[in-house]
């Protein structure tokens, strides 16, 4: 498992923003809709899945940062150094692994498909995520942990949400170009 720095994270992070945009311009409005198979998503299901998953976990890993601030962790230059257990979980929802995963319900694009606003919408959200990116400048990475989302069980470090947040949407992107396919 990677130990990525803050410029390693967003260098992906652009990357992955020109992945967007490139399928978003180069492929019609069927293509973009359209679901390889009945239980797989659309490019704009995929995209949606991703908004709605950024609008859950950015303000909370907004409101850490500002709280990692206030408790003076200032960054030591660490690399993200995830733990044992989300290190798994990195893994499970990243770009290394091709088994199916279900989303849980809230985090799941609305029954009847989505469309292309998706896209729209998803490349818009990107410049939080860069912002979020840029605003954990100086701060440590590897202290303290909020709760995420998905559980208040599953806790993690600013690093380890930031690694996760990129991760997750390289998985997407791949599942997003095979569905091109």
């Amino acid at each position: 498992m990677d130990q990525p720095t803050l410029t390693d994270l967003a260098d992906d992070l652009r990357a992955l923003t020109e992945r967007w945009r490139a399928m978003r311009y180069e492929h019609d409005t069927t293509a973009l809709t359209r679901k390889p198979s009945a239980d797989a998503w659309s490019v704009a299901e995929v995209c949606e899945h991703l908004r709605v998953t950024g609008e859950l976990y950015y303000p909370v890993m907004s409101e850490h940062v500002d709280r990692l601030r206030v408790d003076g962790a200032a960054s030591d230059g660490a690399p993200v150094r995830p733990g044992f257990f989300v290190k798994r979980f990195i893994h499970f929802a990243g770009p290394n692994n091709r088994r199916k995963v279900p989303a849980p319900k809230r985090f799941k694009p609305a029954a009847g498909g989505a469309g292309v606003e998706s896209i729209d919408r998803l490349i818009d959200q990107q410049a939080q995520l860069h912002a979020l990116l840029e605003s954990a400048q100086g701060v440590a990475l590897n202290r303290g942990k909020f709760a995420t989302p998905v559980s208040k069980l599953l806790r993690l470090t600013l690093g380890e949400g930031l690694m996760l947040m990129v991760r997750h949407q390289q998985r997407h992107a791949d599942q997003a170009q095979r569905a091109l396919s």
